[in-house]
Formats: structure tokens, C-alpha cells, sequence
């Protein structure tokens, strides 16, 4: 049995999808371990998920813990690999764009293999210095699937009608996302926009608007009344996991300034120009107007998924490189 090590520390607190995804998923022949602060949010998350954690209360004792837990290979996500050399495989997975100042310090510090989790990562890496990096997007499982009853009983709480047109909206609705409530204002009366989450600022301004819904429970219940899935964060990596599930789902995305790999033009969605509230509104009306395409894109949506992004594709790359340091 291989014995890997995840080493966090107070800034990962944005990476609890990935190792939820990621470990309960390993092959047999690896046991994943998780050290991690003794307050750190994700404690309970993973102790809940049965994988075993240990905890320290001081950065500077984390030595002291590798060496009595004893890994094969630790795998860190936080700039801390310069300070745990020892005698095991190192593998640093890169999760959001780098802070180059303090990157470039420990460029040579990271460990044995580098893993960026986007190609805008993987270029910034690139551009520091950094050797021979791995690109491993993060998977997900199949969105889970609801009764037609519940998908009914869901809309009648929100009072969408059977056949109204829904558009979620990902992540959190600030201010300089106003552009998507203009576009709001404009569509079609048969047209729903949903977000999940939104300013206090944004949030009393959408309260003006009939066809805007707030709503707040489990994201795959959601899905399943979402005919489109609209992108217009640059913070790729927090809203990646909801939006690759909506593609699971067979749900065409309306993006802009989006990793390629993930969303392409007319391929399996639409790319708008950046705040463009009327480019928006023609894409929306476009998907609900034409049939064919909407069919198309929803389709290529799900080939997306099934080749790029499950979670057995992200497990065999990263296990894939474990191979390479235990050989």
C-alpha cells in the first residue's frame, strides 16, 4: 500500500470539493491521509466523509507529524512544500492563479511533480519558471438525477410554469456582474433567471425584477430545472466544480472569458463578450428560440464531461504521477 499525505494549511479552505472528489476515489492500492489545522473548516467535512485526518496547531511542528505519519508521497496545495524535504515523493497541486511575488521565491521548492488544475494556471506556472507541469482538471461525479415529481413540486415553489425557460446564474451576483440584471430586465417574460447567491446590493435591486428567483438548496435539485447555466466569474476554480456538473447534466453554458478546454464557442455553449448586457440577452434568446442548436450544444455538453472532467479521468492523471515518483 502506497501512503499519500495531503498537507493543508489555513488558506485551503476552498479545495474541500476537490479532496472530497479526489480520495474516497484513489485506487485500493493507495491510502490517503489528510493533516490539516486543528481549526481548519474542513475538519469536520472530511472526519464526516471517512477520511482519516490529523491535525496539527503550529506550522512550524509539521515536521514533526510527517515524520511520525511516515508517506510515501506527500502531496501539498499551499506554498509550504520548501519546508518538508524529506524522504518521500513530493507532488504540489496549483489550484488558482499564483501570487508571482511570493511564488517566485519558491520556485524551487514545490516538489518533485507540479499539478495545475486549469490551462490558465498551467500558463502562469510556465511563464514563472516552473518545469514540467501537469495539467489535471478536477472531476466530478454525474449530477444525481430527481422524480419528475420533485422537479414539479421544486417549480411550483418558485412559481416557474412548466415551460418557462430557466438560466442559473453561477456564483456569487456583485456588483460588477450588474450587466446580468439589465439583461434581466430585458428578457423574454417567459425566461427565469435563478441565483443562488448575491450582495445585499444586488440582491435588493433583483427584488424589483419579476423574472429573478433566489434560491437556496442542494445545487443537483437545481440543475434539474436549469435549461442553461450562465458563467461570468474569472475565479475559475470556485465556481469549476457547479459548473462541470451542470455539463453532466447536459447543460449548455453562456460564459465569457472562460478556459477554452472547458467551454468553446457554439461547441458546448456560447462565449458573449464581457459585460455586454445585450450579448447576453441574444445568446439567452438564441438557446431558448432555436431547438436545434440548444439540442446540439446540450449534447456536446455531456461529451465534454464524459471525456475531460469525471472523476475517474482526475483520479488516474494524478495517480498516474504518484507511479512516476514510486517506481
Amino acid at each position: 500500500m502506497t501512503k499519500i499525505l495531503h498537507l493543508l494549511t489555513e488558506r485551503d479552505t476552498d479545495i474541500g470539493n476537490h479532496l472530497l472528489t479526489l480520495l474516497p476515489a484513489y485506487s485500493s492500492c493507495y491510502t490517503p491521509q489528510v493533516l490539516l489545522p486543528n481549526n481548519s473548516p474542513l475538519l469536520y467535512l472530511l472526519e464526516n466523509a471517512g477520511i482519516p485526518v490529523d491535525t496539527y496547531t503550529e506550522i512550524r511542528r509539521v515536521k514533526n507529524h510527517i515524520r511520525q505519519l511516515r508517506p510515501d508521497i506527500l502531496h501539498t496545495h499551499s506554498f509550504i512544500a520548501d519546508r518538508v524535504t524529506g524522504k518521500y515523493g513530493r507532488v504540489h497541486t496549483q489550484h488558482t492563479l499564483p501570487d508571482i511575488g511570493r511564488f517566485a521565491r519558491l520556485l524551487y521548492g514545490l516538489g518533485d511533480r507540479v499539478i495545475a488544475t486549469t490551462n490558465a494556471v498551467q500558463d502562469n506556472l510556465s511563464a514563472m519558471g516552473v518545469p514540467d507541469i501537469r495539467l489535471v482538471y478536477d472531476g466530478t461525479d454525474i449530477v444525481q438525477h430527481y422524480s419528475q415529481q420533485q422537479v414539479m413540486q421544486l417549480r411550483q415553489k418558485l412559481d416557474i410554469p412548466q415551460d418557462y425557460f430557466v438560466v442559473l446564474f453561477l456564483g456569487t451576483l456583485t456588483p460588477e456582474f450588474e450587466f446580468v440584471l439589465e439583461s434581466a430586465r430585458e428578457m423574454p417574460y417567459n425566461v427565469i433567471l435563478l441565483v443562488t447567491n448575491a450582495s445585499h446590493e444586488m440582491r435588493e435591486q433583483a427584488k424589483k425584477l419579476r423574472n429573478v428567483r433566489f434560491i437556496d438548496c442542494d445545487h443537483s435539485l437545481i440543475l434539474s430545472i436549469t435549461n442553461v447555466q450562465l458563467c461570468c466569474h474569472n475565479t475559475q476554480d470556485q465556481i469549476l466544480p457547479q459548473l462541470l456538473a451542470g455539463m453532466s447534466a447536459r447543460i449548455p453554458t453562456i460564459c465569457n472569458n472562460f478556459d477554452r478546454y472547458i467551454v468553446q464557442d457554439k461547441q458546448n455553449g456560447l462565449v458573449v463578450p464581457a459585460n455586454d448586457a445585450q450579448a447576453l440577452d441574444d445568446a439567452i434568446t438564441m438557446l431558448k428560440d432555436d431547438d436545434a442548436l440548444y439540442k446540439t450544444l446540450s449534447e456536446r455538453a455531456w461529451s465534454y464531461y464524459s471525456t475531460r472532467f469525471t472523476t475517474q479521468k482526475m483520479v488516474d492523471e494524478t495517480e498516474k504521477t504518484y507511479r512516476e515518483l514510486i517506481k
